[in-house]
């Protein structure tokens, strides 16, 4: 016969984190040491976009956002995770449904037999595995909230990464190599003390001081402070060595923006630290929709951000960034149809095909002139 520990908690067994802790953890719900509430809740009032276009996308229709729930990180006794995106169990078997992230078709019915650790070991885990964007604004703020309960780590999990330097970030904010876990399918551990983190975003908006955390952390560490007189640059950012979401028109847009001294950059053939001084020195940045586009955290006030949608793919995150930091953004809309309802299912793989006259047009509106002749197309 299977032990419950073998078996994945049925729905009637989900719970919070703080629900749990007050119902079966401690008598009188103390809660003291074990779940930390912190006072990041937030309410933002955020810059209009630009556009040449008479009226905003509905996307950007919306008011500054409000954080429901401040962030908490607490502490599970004998706590248990299974998989790659992580499903986080108490020893009386309970499933936490607030710091889960639950797959049907990653969850099988019987779990691996679980392995004990020793010592505390904290959760990093999360849903958009192998993305650049969510692994730094997702996963790495939740690591201040780890170190506001000031108890040693011995372990992190984390989900399986991509290509993207996610050892060199986790260096940079001082966790060695040695103490990471990278979680598997199979993975299915129980840890004398599991330390878990609420999610960080809300309806696509990255509260500040998320962002600060990751922004003034691997600023700090990669030296990256900007001096009077250091050249300025203006960097087109090319995705023609993504799988999805690509500029079929690259070359002529290239040959339109070389006269305005743009110069083209690959971000996935570059370290972190070298994408944090190129964005750090840039006074005008362009791309299409990407996650090149994190890096705007490292950006100066007053740099010009042109972002490049698809018709059916427009998204807030980048704008919301960029009124954190007073950056001066604009976006473009490529050619085609366009959906005027925001329960469209937007196609997230479209790629954009770019008018050049538009984008004349809001090169003019951002005020950016021409540093010669050449090139024009």
């Amino acid at each position: 016969m299977t032990g419950p520990l073998r078996q994945i908690p049925s729905a009637e067994n989900h719970h919070t984190v703080k629900e749990w802790l007050n119902q079966h953890a401690f008598e009188g719900g103390c809660l003291n040491n074990r779940y930390l509430e912190l006072p990041f809740a937030e309410s933002e009032t955020i810059m209009a976009p630009k556009t040449i276009d008479t009226q905003l996308h509905w996307c950007f229709q919306t008011a500054g956002p409000h954080y429901p729930l401040p962030p908490f990180a607490a502490v599970i006794e004998d706590g248990r995770l299974f998989g790659r995106r992580g499903i986080i169990m108490t020893s009386d078997h309970k499933l936490l449904k607030d710091v889960s992230v639950q797959r049907s078709s990653e969850t099988p019915d019987i779990l691996p037999r679980v392995s004990y650790t020793g010592g505390t070991t904290a959760v990093l885990t999360f849903k958009f595995i192998k993305n650049y964007f969510h692994w730094m604004l997702d996963v790495l703020p939740r690591i201040l909230l780890l170190r506001e309960l000031r108890l040693p780590i011995d372990k992190y999990v984390i989900s399986p990464q991509s290509s993207y330097p996610y050892l060199e970030s986790m260096h940079m904010l001082g966790v060695p190599k040695e103490k990471i876990v990278v979680s598997t399918r199979k993975l299915h551990l129980q840890a004398q003390k599991l330390i878990v983190t609420s999610r960080v975003s809300y309806k696509e908006f990255y509260p500040k001081w998320s962002c600060d955390f990751v922004r003034n952390e691997l600023l700090a560490a990669a030296e990256a402070s900007v001096q009077d007189g250091t050249p300025k640059t203006r960097i087109y950012i090319s995705r023609e060595g993504a799988s999805k979401r690509k500029v079929t028109n690259e070359a002529a847009v290239m040959k339109r923006l070389a006269p305005y001294g743009f110069h083209t950059v690959r971000l996935e053939t570059m370290s972190l630290k070298e994408q944090i001084h190129l964005f750090r020195s840039a006074d005008v940045i362009l791309a299409p929709h990407g996650a090149a586009l994190t890096n705007l955290i490292f950006a100066r006030p007053g740099t010009k951000v042109i972002e490049l949608f698809s018709p059916d793919y427009v998204k807030k995150y980048y704008w919301v960034i960029s009124s954190h930091y007073q950056l001066d953004y604009y976006y473009l809309i490529g050619a085609g149809a366009r959906h005027t309802d925001p329960l469209y299912p937007n196609n997230r793989f479209e790629s954009i095909t770019v008018n050049l006259n538009d984008l004349d047009r809001l090169l003019e509106l951002a005020e950016l002139h021409r540093a010669n002749k050449e090139g024009a197309g």
